[in-house]
């Protein structure tokens, strides 16, 4: 009986020590939710006609709207991005005429497709952009001396554009931008008179509004 006494406990001392627990589990990191490729921005604006000669009517400052879909297409290293972007700006010029009561409309309607370059920040992606388009001027009076008096001019447009969108959430955000409409024809206005009237020319636009990525 000793001797199985002695056995035993000579055994439990020879068995080895539990292993330690092992250490806490790293946090695992959840990868940043992706990049949506797809944005829309409505932006109000304020606009002016630029380039303008002697002979267009006024006003020269006016107001507008405009929309622009753009998808972002291809990386270019860790800090930029290639897009393509389709736009529509609106813009309308008011002014009373020579006569009480009575008043001058221009308005320019464009359209552009082009490419844009952004780089990727937090919360905050500058941007610029160039294309090419469509400008579709129409004026009309209720007296001027045009004859007749409303006209319509389609001319071949491009266009540049810098700003800035700013993140409020993954998916809503404000924008800034300054667009240019450069107008390649002047076609011009002649009277019954033989006055020549320029109505329809570059804008400047400065607008600002909301973005939506999806």
């Amino acid at each position: 009986m000793l001797a199985a006494l002695v056995l035993a406990s000579v055994w439990a001392q020879a068995e080895p020590a539990p292993p330690p627990p092992p250490p806490p589990a790293a946090p695992i990191e959840e990868p940043p939710p992706p990049v949506k490729p797809n944005t829309l921005s409505v932006v109000g604006q304020l606009a002016t006609r630029v380039r303008v000669d002697e002979q267009a009517l006024p006003p020269r400052n006016g107001f507008g709207i405009g929309g622009s879909f753009e998808r972002r297409l291809l990386p270019l290293g860790p800090a930029f991005e290639l897009g393509a972007a389709v736009d529509f700006l609106y813009d309308h010029f008011e002014t009373a005429g020579a006569t009480a009561g009575t008043t001058d409309v221009t308005s320019d309607t464009s359209f552009a497709l082009g490419a844009t370059l952004g780089w990727v920040g937090p919360g905050v992606r500058p941007f610029v952009a160039v294309g090419g388009g469509l400008n579709v001027g129409y004026f009309t009076s209720s007296e001027s001396p045009l004859v007749p008096a409303s006209t319509t001019a389609v001319q071949p447009a491009a266009r540049a554009a810098a700003g800035v969108d700013v993140a409020l959430t993954t998916a809503i955000g404000l924008v800034a931008r300054i667009d240019y409409t450069l107008t390649f024809t002047r076609p011009p206005t002649t009277t019954a008179t033989g006055a020549t009237y320029s109505l329809f020319g570059d804008v400047l636009h400065f607008g600002a509004g909301v973005v939506a990525r999806f």
